[in-house]
């Protein structure tokens, strides 16, 4: 069986790609990382005003999404086009392992939790049960999943250097979320769009943000898992 593993990751990339009306932005979505502030920054950038944060990632009329296949070839046409901003955001990886955790398995919010709250639990994962050891649970359950088939992990703890298709595509620019208002403000004047930047509301605002995760202490084993887990994650980006 050959597989063109160039050309799958193309389409995996793509297809979490969304693209500002004015075609001057494309964000490579990198999910726990700022994904949905991101996602909800180039929704008002495109229609003048907050947005319903239900439609941001599938269905918001102006913006161009990847996901869309009458907007998919669109999209791969304009990574090759310099007059537009190509770029998406990391995170520490610790700290958007321990998001993607608080948002699925402990606040309870996100919508996809359903299709692996069997197979977790089967794992040893118990409901409301000690969360310090659900977490080592479920860091075991990323590690397998990423071993099995790392492309096909779930997009919110798959690694981040996948996510963003560092090895496919070249994008302008990589934003740190720990220096956030700094990095989008600088992805703004790259694309000569200070003036609009400067009139967003939610450029200061933090979208779909998981409750609790920054209030608890990683034991230093975990820690450990975390850096083997992500350890290209932890190089390229310079963690």
């Amino acid at each position: 069986l050959y597989i063109d593993f160039e050309k799958d990751m193309i389409k995996l990339v793509i297809y979490h790609t969304i693209m500002s009306g004015d075609k001057k932005f494309l964000y490579v979505k990198n999910s726990k990382a700022g994904c949905s502030t991101v996602s909800q920054i180039i929704g008002e950038y495109t229609n003048g005003t907050l947005v319903d944060q239900s439609l941001i990632h599938r269905n918001l009329d102006g913006v161009y999404f990847g996901r869309n296949l009458y907007h998919y070839r669109l999209i791969k046409s304009y990574f090759n086009i310099d007059d537009c901003v190509k770029f998406s955001f990391v995170r520490n990886p610790l700290d958007r392992v321990l998001s993607a955790y608080f948002n699925f398995f402990v606040d309870n919010k996100n919508r996809a939790r359903d299709r692996h709250i069997d197979a977790i639990t089967a794992r040893g994962y118990i409901e409301g049960g000690d969360i310090y050891r659900n977490f080592d649970v479920f860091l075991d359950y990323i590690e397998e999943s990423i071993l099995i088939d790392r492309v096909n992990t779930d997009r919110h703890w798959r690694e981040q250097h996948i996510n963003i298709g560092y090895d496919v595509f070249k994008l302008d620019f990589i934003g740190r979320v720990e220096m956030f208002q700094d990095d989008i403000k600088r992805v703004f004047e790259m694309a000569g769009k200070e003036a609009e930047y400067s009139r967003l509301k939610s450029v200061n605002m933090k979208f779909n943000k998981s409750s609790r995760s920054e209030e608890i202490i990683i034991k230093k084993h975990s820690k450990l898992k975390i850096e083997k887990i992500y350890e290209r994650d932890y190089e390229i980006f310079e963690y």
